[in-house]
């Protein structure tokens, strides 16, 4: 902001004079041809938007029926401007008529355009948009030359023959005000004396406008209604305008002086490339007010941008009201011009600014019409800070206006201008002068115009304008005229066609004797004149001492002195000539050989002879003046002087004599006074001939073939088939429309319409041909047809539509459209996006409302989704066909653009959709097998002692598991030293790996001769080595090379007996059928160790752990009693931030009470393993083995028995009785707290009702054994004995460790630990032969998850309860889901995102039941099934943190995340949080707050990273 301000400072600085003023306007506007048109269309509040304006047919569909448009486009003046007719023809309408405006301006600043040959003259061009460049650009034209938008200002700059900068700006509706600002600062850096900025703005194609239409932001009643409450966008129109620039101390008029005017771009912003930014705004409106120091207060009247657009007229007022109106005592006067002339994008600033201008010439501001009820929730508005005028008012005295002018994009300006000061009235002629008006113009028109206004309104400055102007010729002007005003009445009006060459004019001096009296009495009204004869006698006075003043031969001398006199000061150019030697002084004194004073001296001195004539010589075709009293006989146009002398001056202007008029009057003051008649409306052209204007035809303009590059359309991204982006038949369709009739048709009909493959979407070259007669199309991919059909305008839409009814509203019951879309989910289609456009429908999809987003393509999937709903499975089935698809695009638009939602119907029967002005009737869809997923890793979840017998295979997972559990690394660094005996163990290790989520390898194998080669500088985590206790010197390399924290695994013979090793602990030996495999570690110091003893019950422990973990190492203890949940609380606590300083140990034995210094628990301390757990007499841990491939049989359902699902109603639940139900169960009973609440779950019980089975929804409170007794009897007596009790319950309350409380805690545990307890009671007392007992765990118990500490011990509590229930001979079966796709906590949160989670990836539905189905048949108490990620990022250091990052958030190329983008703009929620902040801890010693993290941008993560390296 600094470097900006000290320039804009340098640039206010102005030395008296030097300020730059506005001193020229003129243009053209709608439904205006100039200025003076627009000042009354504004006063009148006239309406300039039309419907029929000729461009295009009014019909078109897609686009406002209103737009404002300029007249006559296709006139131009290609003589005066020397353009050949040729290229005129080719040239733009927006150059030709730039030239004109330009004309205009500067003949209204009362400047000769013809002075300006040579000057530093700029011309800076504003245009956007140039719909003719699409017709220009096909060939069409015999020359290219003329049309370009770059070309306007080297015309301008070449026919003004100017040598300033020739500058053209295609910019957006803040171009004119860059280009305004541009010429202000060269104007004020002494880079040019003069400057002109032209704005250029036409509408040619409807394409242009129908793609605006598109975004939203043009009003559908074509009106634009700025800061009304039914404001709904603008409407687009023309306009050319121009202003002509000044340094102040060179104008000869003053409309306004520039205060100042500030530019500036909003850059990024979150909303979006073209969301404004009120803060900017702000920013910008109070900088250019204190950099001119003007304060709030001293705004007479604001101008806005206005568009009417629901973004942009709050963003704006809001930025008004904080920078202006919240710091005045008076409420703001504002106001819009878009309201009277539409909006005229690159043109508008400088359309406004001419209101602007309007307002202080006439001391008026115009009012702003369209406004009945000011938009609400606008607080300037509510609480009378800021009042549009809507009346006619007077600007106040002393104050400035501004003015906004806001571009798409990013490109903002405001502008301060000031009024001219109202000057002392020029010092007039008397009222008895005669004031003659020289005028020159194009036409006849021209000159008579002029010349009447002159006389209807006389007006001294307007009079000086004309002098200056036309005191030279103006190249081009073919007719002169004359008026002579006195005593303010018109003397005479005269109009001549002017022959371009002047003849010579001879001046005959002779005897004057007769006349002298009547000349001098007709000439005495000229002060130049009357001076000089007084000059002359008084002089002849003193030379001669009896002069008589009735000497009528010096007093004709006198008088023709006088006349001669004048002569010379008009600088008209003149042959004088005498009848002799006596006045032969005067044609001396004409052609400047002697001074008047001798002329007086020589005519005193001479005496006339009478008889001593000299020969006048005149040529043929000249103008004579006679000033004597004989009369010549010659064959010349003879100028008698009889009554008016200002008659001959005229005269001889028409005759081509330019004269210096304006110095017979006293000198002119300029500038001029405010107010003074404006000059550029009085400019008119030659323009009889009609040249090229571009005129859209819907028959010639787009072939029927082309190509289509599918790679633009981020919204496709949203339509995904089974994880598959794929075109939507309707992209395709649209695509057919698109080269048939563009889409300015207002009605189309597809039919026969066949989808022969599923188009990926993956940069698609699409190419379409249509044949012309029969609308047939085909659409290819690669040279194949990929879709066919016919296509055609009808002409009556109704024919071929359905006689269908509309529906009245059913039934009050509906799917919400998350519920559209998790069941669309859940069959494979994944919409996103503009693709999820059902709002609502019935339960049975036979109505609802579909969103209108402006968008063809999506609009019509919306459709057909409702076809794929239809279908009660879960089987995937694509449209291979569309009978017939009919589009009434007028009427459909009219229907959406009011709501912006329509109202569908599905007419079953006749298999016909309807909505808005679109039917597609019959749809045929084909089923599509589903893609597999990757195979989950199923696990069971057992506990191992530490020395135990095991296979080879079990070992390492065992061993492996320890040494992360123990790490928590994220990349095992491991070593292997082997012998020729044996094979190497790491690549068994590095399967096992890849079956681990989160943790990667880095693997080197050796030969046991070699040891030396390996590099010792990588610190090993792992050691593995053959017979290493047996051989001390490979123990010390083996020491050597392995990490302070590390571990060693050695392979001995089955009969080894281990026998402690110094600084080494042994942490399992397991026993493999051919070798024993011993797992070491670096022995620690047993350090001191608090210990806290938990209970899932009691949960006054938390505190006192919470404040522990912060300062010292914690042990938590358990004894199992009862099922505790000890180690899914460990585990997620040992993942997060400082919680590597928490270990556990649980007791299912009788054992002596925990004690750090006891024997029985010390040594198992030294070993220092995460859990530890004392079970069947041995110490050991938990862990994940693999599942062994048992044979299992289909399962069934007893159709007699009743099922219990608990969490029935949630997202899994009703799945999971779906899946119950396709397999044979007839009675279910679904438990939920607050019953039957979404259309979703009506949708679904409704349809297994009416398929018979019985379905009872219970809210009973199932976390006492009260509720759950009443819940299970009830379930016997009124469907039969209970089979399977399945819990599916959840409340997660996530926090960190040190940010939970007892009050999470506990509804997180009743959840599921009461749940399954009261279950477990009732089952055993009531359900003799339940085959099913089922409660779903999470991952997050067995394997850990930041955040979830009270979630995992819930789980943990349940899966100690099913070994329990196994150990008794009891079902019991607990599962550890990973994150489940399409249903539960996991798809709510991440929702189409996809994101991996800790390493995993969602498990679908369909997998989840198969696997669900091999574990009920299995006796094992606790299973786990996830699906690994794949690991092509690993979480070391070896990929940068952007690469993670990206990974995470699903993004392919890391390059393209907005450095200025938070994290939690580019989508990180609060689990991808956790897991990053994990990766940057582990893998690159980073450690940041997560709520630090979330806020932290881009570019400040890379500067992390670089600090760290």
């Amino acid at each position: 902001m600094s470097g900006n301000y000290h320039y804009n400072k340098e640039l206010l600085a102005n030395p008296a004079g030097s300020g730059v003023a506005i001193t020229g306007i003129s243009g053209r506007f709608p439904n205006s041809n100039n200025v003076l048109e627009l000042r009354t269309t504004l006063f009148n509040k006239e309406k300039s938007l039309r419907e029929d304006t000729g461009r295009w047919d009014p019909n078109l569909s897609g686009i406002p029926q209103k737009y404002g448009v300029i007249k006559d486009t296709e006139k131009f003046d290609c003589g005066f401007f020397g353009v050949h007719h040729r290229q005129a023809q080719t040239m733009s309408p927006m150059t030709r008529k730039s030239l004109e405006v330009v004309m205009e301006a500067i003949f209204d600043a009362g400047v000769n355009p013809c002075q300006l040959q040579g000057s530093r003259t700029a011309v800076f061009a504003v245009t956007s948009c140039t719909d003719s460049e699409i017709f220009a650009t096909s060939g069409t034209l015999e020359t290219q030359s003329g049309w370009m938008r770059s070309e306007i200002a080297h015309r301008i700059s070449y026919f003004l023959k100017v040598k300033g900068p020739s500058c053209g700006l295609i910019m957006d509706c803040c171009g004119s005000f860059l280009g305004l600002d541009m010429a202000n600062s060269s104007l004020k850096m002494g880079k040019c004396d003069n400057a002109i900025v032209v704005v250029c703005n036409l509408l040619q194609h409807p394409e242009v406008c129908r793609q605006i239409a598109e975004l939203g932001v043009l009003s559908p009643d074509g009106e634009c209604k700025v800061f009304d409450e039914s404001a709904s966008g603008y409407a687009r129109s023309d306009a050319i305008a121009c202003v002509f620039l000044q340094k102040a101390k060179h104008a000869k008029r003053i409309y306004a002086k520039i205060t100042h005017i500030r530019t500036g771009s909003e850059g990024y912003k979150v909303g979006g490339l073209l969301a404004p930014s009120s803060k900017t705004q702000t920013e910008l409106i109070e900088a250019t007010l204190s950099e001119s120091g003007i304060h709030p207060s001293q705004i007479g009247y604001l101008e806005t941008h206005g568009t009417g657009t629901i973004l942009g007229d709050p963003q704006e007022a809001e930025s008004i009201d904080v920078a202006i109106a919240q710091k005045r005592q008076k409420p703001l006067p504002i106001g819009a011009t878009k309201n009277s002339i539409g909006h005229t994008e690159a043109a508008a600033g400088l359309c406004a600014l001419v209101k602007a201008i309007i307002a202080m010439e006439s001391g008026l501001i115009p009012p702003t019409i369209n406004i009945d009820q000011l938009r609400k929730g606008i607080k300037g508005f509510e609480e009378n800070r800021m009042r549009v005028v809507t009346q006619a008012e007077e600007l106040p005295n002393n104050t400035y206006i501004g003015i906004n002018c806001f571009g798409w994009g990013a490109n903002i300006a405001h502008l301060i201008v000031e009024p001219a000061s109202k000057k002392v009235d020029n010092e007039s002629t008397p009222n008895d002068f005669p004031k003659l008006v020289l005028v020159s113009g194009r036409n006849k028109q021209a000159v008579v115009e002029t010349l009447h206004q002159i006389n209807r309104q006389p007006n001294a400055d307007f009079v000086n304008l004309l002098h200056h102007i036309f005191k030279d010729n103006v190249n081009g002007h073919m007719y002169r005229g004359f008026t002579i005003l006195e005593d303010g009445q018109q003397a005479e009006i005269s109009v001549e066609l002017y022959r371009q060459h002047p003849k010579k004019l001879f001046v005959f001096f002779g005897p004057l004797e007769s006349g002298f009296l009547s000349l001098k009495q007709q000439s005495i009204k000229v002060s130049l004149f009357r001076d000089t004869v007084v000059r002359v006698l008084k002089r002849f006075v003193q030379l001669k001492a009896n002069f008589d003043e009735n000497d009528t031969l010096l007093g004709g001398f006198a008088v023709q002195l006088g006349i001669a006199k004048v002569l010379r000061v008009l600088k008209v150019e003149l042959t004088p000539v005498a009848e002799d030697s006596f006045h032969q002084v005067l044609v001396l004194y004409c052609k400047g050989k002697i001074s008047l004073e001798e002329a007086v001296e020589m005519a005193i001195k001479s005496k006339p002879n009478k008889n001593n004539n000299h020969s006048v010589d005149i040529s043929k075709h000249s103008i004579v003046l006679n000033l004597s009293d004989k009369p010549l006989r010659i064959n010349n146009d003879d100028m008698v002087l009889t009554t008016n002398f200002f008659h001959i001056l005229g005269r001889l202007y028409q005759e081509g004599h330019d004269l210096q008029i304006h110095k017979l009057y006293p000198n002119a003051q300029f500038p001029v006074n405010r107010n003074t008649p404006m000059l550029s409306h009085l400019i008119k052209w030659n323009c009889d001939k009609n040249w090229y204007s571009y005129k859209f035809s819907e028959d010639t303009d787009t072939p029927l073939q082309k190509s289509y590059k599918i790679t633009d359309h981020e919204y496709l991204t949203g339509h995904q088939i089974d994880g598959l982006g794929t075109i939507p038949p309707s992209e395709i369709l649209n695509l057919v429309w698109q080269t048939f009739k563009s889409r300015l048709v207002p009605a189309i009909v597809f039919e026969n319409c066949e989808f022969v493959e599923v188009v990926p979407l993956d940069n698609v070259d699409i190419f379409v041909s249509i044949l012309p007669k029969s609308g047939k199309f085909e659409v290819c991919k690669d040279n194949k047809v990929v879709a066919c059909g016919r296509v055609f305008v009808p002409d009556d839409i109704k024919k071929y539509q359905m006689s269908v009814p509309w529906f009245g509203q059913k039934s009050s019951e509906t799917l919400t459209q998350n519920e559209v879309y998790k069941t669309l989910n859940l069959k494979g289609y994944n919409y996103s996006g503009l693709f999820q456009g059902v709002e609502k429908c019935d339960l049975e999809v036979s109505e609802g409302s579909l969103r209108w987003e402006n968008n063809w393509t999506t609009f019509i999937d919306s459709m057909i989704q409702t076809v794929q709903l239809q279908d009660s499975t879960h089987l995937l089935h694509l449209p291979v066909g569309i009978r017939r698809l009919t589009i009434d695009v007028n009427s459909h638009l009219r229907i959406v653009n009011q709501t912006k939602s329509s109202h569908f119907c599905f007419h079953k029967k006749n298999r016909t959709i309807k909505c808005g002005g679109i039917e597609i009737f019959d749809v045929s869809t084909k089923l599509r097998q589903r893609q597999c997923q990757q195979s989950p890793v199923l696990e069971k979840y057992v506990f191992v002692p530490n020395v135990v017998t095991l296979d080879l295979e079990e070992s390492l997972i065992v061993n492996t598991q320890i040494i992360v559990e123990k790490s928590l690394t994220s990349c095992i660094k491991a070593v292997e030293i082997v012998d020729n005996n044996s094979d190497p163990l790491l690549p068994l290790v590095h399967r096992i790996v890849q079956r681990m989520p989160t943790v990667t390898c880095d693997f080197t194998i050796c030969a046991t001769k070699y040891p030396e080669i390996i590099d010792k500088s990588k610190n090993f985590l792992l050691v593995v080595g053959t017979k290493v206790l047996q051989k001390p010197a490979l123990l010390d390399q083996i020491l050597a090379l392995v990490s302070q924290d590390g571990f060693i695994l050695t392979r001995e013979k089955p009969s080894f007996r281990y026998k402690e090793v110094a600084n080494l602990e042994l942490l399992t030996e397991h026993c493999t059928p051919h070798e024993k495999l011993l797992l070491l570690q670096k022995s620690k110091s047993v350090d001191n160790v608090k210990h806290v003893r938990l209970s899932w019950k009691q949960l006054n422990w938390l505190p006192t752990l919470q404040r522990a973990l912060k300062t010292e190492n914690v042990v938590v203890v358990s004894s199992n009693v009862e099922p505790e949940g000890v180690l899914g609380l460990t585990t997620c606590v040992r993942l997060e931030r400082g919680g590597t300083k928490l270990r556990c140990f649980v007791t299912m034995d009788e054992v002596p009470e925990f004690d750090s210094g006891s024997v029985f628990y010390q040594d198992q301390l030294r070993k220092n393993f995460a859990v530890n757990v004392f079970k069947n007499g041995q110490w050991g841990t938990y862990r994940h083995l693999p599942l062994s491939q048992d044979g299992s049989r289909d399962f069934a359902c007893d159709e007699d028995k009743s099922y219990v699902i608990v969490g029935g109603l949630g997202g899994f639940g009703l799945e999971l009785t779906q899946w119950l139900v396709a397999n044979g169960a007839r009675k279910v009973v679904l438990v939920s707290r607050v019953g039957l609440q979404s259309g979703y779950q009506k949708r679904k019980i409704g349809l297994w009702r009416s398929s018979g089975v019985a379905v009872t929804v219970s809210t009973v409170d199932t976390t006492t054994k009260k509720g759950c007794l009443e819940l299970i009897q009830k379930a016997i007596s009124e469907l039969g004995p209970v089979d399977g009790v399945f819990n599916l319950c959840v409340v997660l309350k996530d926090a960190f460790f040190e940010d939970q409380t007892e009050e999470k805690f506990k509804e997180s545990l009743s959840s599921k630990a009461n749940i399954a307890v009261a279950l477990d009671q009732v089952t055993r007392q009531c359900c003799k032969n339940l085959r099913y007992f089922v409660m779903f765990s999470s991952m997050s118990c067995g394997r850990g998850n930041p955040g979830q500490s009270n979630y995992g011990m819930a789980n943990s509590v349940m899966e100690r309860l099913c070994e329990k229930r196994r150990n008794d001979g009891l079902p019991g079966l607990a599962i550890q889901w990973g994150p489940i796709d399409d249903v539960g906590a996991y798809a709510k949160a991440v929702g189409q995102k996809k994101i991996p989670l800790q390493g995993f990836v969602a498990q679908k539905l369909g997998s989840c039941f198969k696997v669900l189905e091999r574990f009920l048949e299995r006796a094992d108490a606790v299973v786990s099934s996830v699906v690994i990620a794949e690991k092509n990022i690993v979480n070391g250091n070896s990929h940068s943190v952007l690469d993670q990052l990206a990974h995470l958030l699903g993004v392919k190329d890391a390059r393209i995340l907005n450095k200025e983008s938070t994290l939690a703009d580019l989508g990180m929620d609060s689990i991808v949080g956790v897991q990053f902040a994990q990766i940057l801890e582990r893998g690159y010693g980073i450690c940041i707050p997560l709520e630090d993290l979330r806020s932290l941008t881009v570019s400040e993560l890379v500067e992390t990273e670089d600090k760290r390296g």
